[in-house]
């Protein structure tokens, strides 16, 4: 396409191209770096952030141990439990007494520790299971946390845990906290290494929310999250209040998942980021990592959308966008001029030769320059006093072609052998008077018919289609054809179908050289139907008969196969073909008969002895086709003369095409 557009045109193209290409390129390596840098800005503060929030979680983690371990092994500790335990009675309290224990010291102290260190409750249970003493006063007081409803909550599931050592449980909803997400740190109680019940700090996630939800440093769409095991909030969106709190997500689990590629990553143990699709729908960059609490490991979880972080891309974009067009408008309009100034002269050259080429030599070449476009003006003036000089010339050569023509004609018209020329789609444009005599179709019944009119519809596609793939790649066919004369009678053609190619190496046409071989087929097909009679035509045959048995072995073979083998009967009857064959591709062929397939070798042979050297065309037809093994019977004849026609004819044809090419 580009070689028929106008040199101006392409000069045209070429400017425009080296002119913007480079500040394209430039434009988006400098958007590229940009994003790179901004990318590792926003990821760097991700990760800080998911450190330093990390951190925090640990030292609350560490701090909430403290207390509950101050309490377990405060002094007093065992006979305040012991104190409220009598107080309980069949599973109720004794108001007077619970309020009495509680009047004394013990009550304002537990208060004022829960205030000051920020626990929703602190409690006593014994080792029984039964709680005794709730600052909180909630309706978990004086039940069993081993029993009923308690049983399948944090606190009853971790209880026994809590009897050996520190347990902190993960954040659940709590039916009695009016089913707001609560954790348990659970310590026991001991006394001369007797365990004598456990004290327990109920945990909202109020501290949790404080340290996530802190926004120094962070930007609009920043925000940092907990995610628990179950894929739902351990701590509350900043940016999706509505679904994603912590008492939402337990509320409606199928709103309020995170589950994304980040929150999977970090709780398989995973430090990482990435730009992923987040909880909420939207490209985010992301830096996620495990955070263990207590006995619970959450997705520790810090974003920013995509939109925000790369905010200044955008307006790069469109800087670069507004300099990009200047830069092509003084561009195009430099192209232009360029290209008209610099390509006039060539047009009027042009506008000259084209009135040279259509034989008006007295054309005047108005082109005046000491440049290279005026010695190709007068290069030009000179082509033209040639060209009178070779027309004579051109002439004699195209009377010395005709000659040559008609000596290709007369062989090619002589032929014994039936000659078809057809165009690369098939069509035929030529045939010979052999061709009629075989066919009973005259030339010009036959020219601008496809060769598929011979066919008598017994060979499978896949055979023509084997021979057009062959020829269409350059190579030369060789096989056999059943075809249907004139007058619908079926005979048998040996062909040899060639490309031929022009000076691009291009294929234009197809030759075909011919044979009747009907008698020979009747031959084959009579080795079958009698064996007296096969007996006789085997003996007598002028073509070379072998049969070899399933496992190679020459059974039998005719006096003219020894004869063009170079040997005798005696020597050929009773030796393993495939092993005593020397050429390998005639010992191929020979196995592939053997297995049950219909195979030829067409090429040169020397006879065992060392004597000459012949063509032979040898074709092998298994006695029992798809099965294998199988016997084979062979038939070869010489084929040496008939190769030597079809090269000559080959040669006449390649000097046609090259008198016709001269003669263009």
């Amino acid at each position: 396409m580009f070689s028929n557009l106008t040199i101006r045109t392409k000069l045209i193209i070429i400017l425009l191209t080296l002119g913007l290409i480079p500040s394209l390129v430039l434009g988006y390596i400098s958007l590229s770096v940009s994003h790179t840098a901004l990318s590792e800005q926003a990821f760097n503060h991700l990760i800080s952030t998911r450190d330093a929030k990390k951190a925090q979680i640990e030292r609350y983690f560490q701090k909430i141990k403290a207390d509950i371990s101050v309490l377990a092994n405060s002094s007093h500790i065992v006979a305040v439990l012991d104190g409220f335990s009598s107080a309980m009675e069949d599973g109720r309290i004794n108001e007077a007494q619970y309020n009495y224990f509680e009047s004394l010291e013990y009550g304002d102290s537990f208060k004022k520790f829960s205030q000051e260190y920020g626990y929703h409750d602190l409690m006593l249970i014994t080792k029984a299971g039964d709680i005794v003493y709730s600052l909180a006063k909630e309706s978990d007081l004086a039940r069993n946390v081993l029993k009923g409803e308690l049983r399948d909550t944090p606190l009853g599931q971790n209880f026994r845990e809590g009897l050996e050592s520190i347990v902190i449980t993960d954040f659940k909803p709590y039916p009695p906290s009016d089913n707001e997400p609560i954790s348990f740190a659970i310590s026991p109680i001991v006394l001369l290494d007797q365990i004598e019940g456990v004290v327990v700090l109920k945990l909202s996630d109020e501290v949790i929310n404080t340290i996530m939800t802190e926004r120094s440093g962070l930007s609009e769409t920043t925000e940092a999250y907990l995610v628990g095991p179950d894929y739902l909030m351990r701590s509350n969106s900043y940016l999706n209040p509505k679904t994603h709190t912590v008492k939402a997500s337990f509320s409606n689990p199928a709103e309020g998942k995170a589950d994304t590629p980040a929150s999977r990553e970090a709780l398989s143990g995973k430090n990482g980021n990435g730009l992923i699709n987040g909880y909420r729908g939207v490209r985010v960059l992301s830096a996620y990592g495990p955070v263990t609490f207590g006995s619970t490991t959450y997705a520790l979880i810090v974003e920013i959308d995509e939109k925000e972080a790369f905010s200044p891309i955008s307006n790069l974009k469109r800087f670069m966008g507004a300099f990009a067009a200047t830069i092509m408008l003084i561009t195009v309009l430099a192209a232009f001029y360029i290209a008209n100034k610099s390509t006039k002269p060539i047009r009027e050259l042009t506008q000259s030769s084209i009135e040279i080429a259509a034989g008006n030599l007295d054309t005047k070449i108005n082109v005046e320059s000491n440049d290279e476009l005026g010695v190709l003006a007068q290069s030009f003036s000179t082509m033209r006093d040639s060209i009178r000089q070779a027309h004579d010339v051109l002439e004699q050569r195209v009377e010395e072609r005709t000659a040559d023509l008609k000596k290709l004609s007369q062989a090619v018209e002589q032929n014994p052998a039936s000659v078809v020329v057809t165009n690369k789609d098939g069509t035929i444009e030529y045939v010979n008077p052999r061709f009629s005599e075989v066919t009973g179709y005259s030339a010009d019944e036959a020219i601008g018919q496809n060769p598929n009119v011979l066919k008598s519809g017994d060979l499978p596609e896949s055979y023509y289609q084997e021979l057009w793939d062959t020829i269409l790649s350059g190579k030369v066919w060789r096989g056999e054809f059943k075809n249907k004369r004139k007058n619908g009678e079926e005979f048998w053609e040996s062909a040899s179908i060639s490309p031929i190619k022009n000076e691009e190496g291009e294929i234009t046409h197809f030759v075909a050289v011919k044979e009747d071989i009907t008698e020979q087929k009747k031959i084959r097909e009579s080795l079958r139907e009698s064996e007296i009679q096969s007996r006789t035509i085997f003996q007598n045959s002028p073509v070379g008969i072998l049969h070899v048995g399933k496992d190679g072995t020459v059974l039998d073979c005719n006096a003219r196969h020894a004869e063009l083998m170079g040997s005798t009967r005696g020597k050929i009857i009773g030796m393993n073909l495939p092993n005593e064959l020397r050429n390998d591709e005639l010992r191929a062929a020979v196995r592939r008969a053997l297995s049950g397939k219909q195979t030829e070798f067409e090429g040169e042979y020397t006879s065992v002895s060392g004597g000459e050297t012949i063509l032979v065309r040898s074709i092998f037809n298994p006695t029992e086709p798809g099965t294998s093994p199988t016997e084979v019977i062979n038939t070869t004849e010489d084929i040496t003369e008939r190769k030597k026609m079809e090269n000559e004819l080959q040669k006449r044809v390649n000097e046609l095409d090259e008198a016709q090419s001269a003669m263009l």
